[in-house]
């Protein structure tokens, strides 16, 4: 195996990793609001740690020399991550954008999917 070819397996384990993290920030934001809500803790201190994952994402995707189309929509997770971010931050005072935070939260997830699906294709390709 070559390093683009890790770093393609890398990349498609970061974004299983990242969907999957998603999940549990739904998860700890359930927990907030219909179990306890010291769970807001957890979901604001998990944020910042699966946050970082895109940003991993984007480095391996150009190590794994990944084609533009699945770099720029990986970008686009990170932009995404500064909406979801500056829509919690400054909920007081954006008002009703701040509501787009858990719809924010869906397309993050359904758009890592569809990289991981697209990564799937790709390396299926490549072969």
């Amino acid at each position: 195996m070559n390093v683009a070819h890790r770093a393609s397996v890398f990349f498609k384990w970061l974004a299983w990793i990242f969907a999957v993290g998603i999940l549990v920030q739904v998860l700890f934001a359930g927990m907030a609001l219909f179990y306890d809500t010291k769970h807001w803790t957890d979901h604001s201190s998990f944020a910042t740690y699966i946050s970082l994952v895109p940003v991993l994402m984007l480095v391996t995707a150009f190590a794994a020399r990944l084609p533009t189309k699945l770099r720029a929509q990986t970008g686009m997770l990170i932009g995404m991550i500064v909406l979801i971010v500056w829509s919690a931050m400054f909920s007081s005072e954006i008002g009703w954008f701040a509501a787009l935070h858990p719809v924010i939260a869906l397309l993050l997830f359904f758009r890592t999917m569809a990289i991981i699906r697209l990564t799937a294709e790709w390396m299926k390709s490549e072969r």
